[in-house]
C-alpha cells in the first residue's frame, strides 16, 4: 500500500507549485501574441495540474478559480460560474450519481465479471484490456467523452478490486490513464460525439489591408501571379487573400509593409492600373477551427451572430470550401473581445 503524503511532503509541494506560477507571472515573457494575463494563466494551468497530481483536488481547485479571478481574466463571479456553476460541472455530478447507483445495485460488478470471466481471456490477461480499451473507444465514438471516461473509471474500479489490484499499482495507473486518453481519441474521431464543433480560437494583431478593385479583373488571366510577384520583390509574407468579384485584399503584417508601403501601391498602380487602390491599418485577424464545422450548417451565421450581438463589427471574412476554418477581420480594438466571445459561445 501506497503511504499517504504527510503534511510537510504537502507544503512544499504546494510551495512548488506556487513558484512555476510566479515564474510564468513575472519572469517569463510573453511571447507574441500571448498577453501577459495570459501567460499567468498558462502558470496557473500548469500550478493546478501539479498540485492535483500531487497534492489533491479538493481545497486546491478552490485555489485555482481565486488564481484565475486574481490575474485578471475574468472577474471572481465569472470564474465562479465558469468552473463550479459551470453546466458541466452539474453533468459530472449526475454521471458520478449514475455510477454510485450502479456500484451500489451490483450492476458495475456483473460487467467487470462479465468481461474477465469470458472463456477466450482465460489466460490472456491482455485480451481483457484490450475488450476494456475497445469498449471505451467505441462508445466514445458516439458519446461525450467526460461521460465515458467517468462511467470507465467506475468500471475499471470494479475490474481492478475483482482482480486484487491496489488502485495505487502502477497497472492501475497506467489502466486510469488510458481511459482519458482513449476516450478524447474516440471523441475526437466523429462529428457526433459532441457539441463542440468548434475545437480551437486564434488570432493575432496588427495588419495591414490592401484592397484592390478593378471592373472586369475577375476575368483576367494572370492578376494574382502579378500581385504576388510584387510582394515577393519586397520580401512580404502574404498571410491570407480574401477575394470577391472583380476585386481582391491582401493581408500582411502591417510593421512589414510600412517600409515600403508606397513604392509597392506604385508598382500595383502600375502594373495592374486598378480602379482603385487604398489601404486599412489596424486590423486584427480572428480564426475559428474545427474539423466537425463542415457537419454543422450554418456554422458561419453562428459565428456572425455571436460577434455582432456584442458590439462586434466584422471587416472581412474568408473561409474555405472545407471549413476546416472560418477567418473573420476586425478591428484591433476589438480583437480581444472578439477571442472572449468566440471561445465562450463555441469551444467553453
Amino acid at each position: 500500500m501506497a503511504k499517504a503524503k504527510t503534511p510537510n511532503k504537502k507544503l512544499m509541494h504546494t510551495i512548488i507549485a506556487l513558484v512555476i506560477w510566479a515564474i510564468f507571472k513575472w519572469l517569463i515573457p510573453a511571447p507574441e501574441p500571448m498577453t501577459d494575463t495570459g501567460m499567468e494563466i498558462v502558470g496557473v494551468f500548469i500550478m493546478a495540474t501539479y498540485l492535483w497530481i500531487t497534492v489533491e483536488t479538493g481545497w486546491t481547485s478552490i485555489l485555482v478559480v481565486s488564481m484565475v479571478a486574481i490575474s485578471g481574466a475574468m472577474s471572481a463571479t465569472a470564474a465562479i460560474k465558469g468552473s463550479f456553476g459551470d453546466w458541466m460541472f452539474a453533468f459530472l455530478m449526475a454521471c458520478m450519481l449514475v455510477n454510485h447507483v450502479l456500484s451500489e445495485t451490483g450492476i458495475s460488478r456483473r460487467i467487470a465479471v462479465w468481461f474477465i470471466t469470458r472463456k477466450f481471456v482465460k489466460g490472456r490477461p491482455y485480451i481483457i484490456v484490450l475488450m476494456f480499451f475497445a469498449a471505451m473507444f467505441v462508445l466514445g465514438l458516439g458519446m461525450t467523452s467526460s461521460a465515458t471516461c467517468v462511467m470507465f473509471l467506475a468500471l475499471a474500479k470494479e475490474i481492478l478490486d475483482t482482480c486484487g489490484y491496489d488502485r495505487k499499482d502502477k497497472f492501475s495507473q497506467f489502466l486510469f490513464c488510458c481511459i482519458a486518453a482513449i476516450t478524447i481519441a474516440g471523441n475526437g474521431m466523429t462529428a457526433i460525439g459532441h457539441g463542440n464543433f468548434i475545437t480551437g480560437i486564434a488570432g493575432r494583431k496588427n495588419f495591414s489591408v490592401i484592397t484592390i478593385t478593378k471592373n472586369g479583373m475577375s476575368n483576367e488571366v494572370g492578376v494574382l501571379r502579378r500581385i504576388l510577384e510584387v510582394l515577393e520583390k519586397y520580401q512580404l509574407v502574404l498571410e491570407y487573400l480574401p477575394s470577391g468579384i472583380d476585386s481582391v485584399s491582401l493581408v500582411v503584417a502591417a510593421d512589414k509593409l510600412r517600409p515600403c508601403q508606397y513604392q509597392l501601391l506604385g508598382d500595383i498602380q502600375k502594373m495592374l492600373k486598378p480602379d482603385s487602390i487604398h489601404v486599412t491599418d489596424d486590423m486584427a485577424i480572428v480564426a475559428a477551427v474545427g474539423r466537425k464545422m463542415a457537419f454543422k450548417p450554418g456554422t458561419s451565421g453562428k459565428i456572425f451572430a455571436a460577434l455582432g450581438e456584442n458590439g462586434i463589427n466584422i471587416r472581412m471574412i474568408t473561409q474555405g470550401p472545407d471549413e476546416l476554418n472560418i477567418i473573420v477581420g476586425v478591428d484591433n480594438k476589438d480583437f480581444a473581445g472578439a477571442i472572449r466571445v468566440l471561445y465562450d459561445s463555441f469551444v467553453k
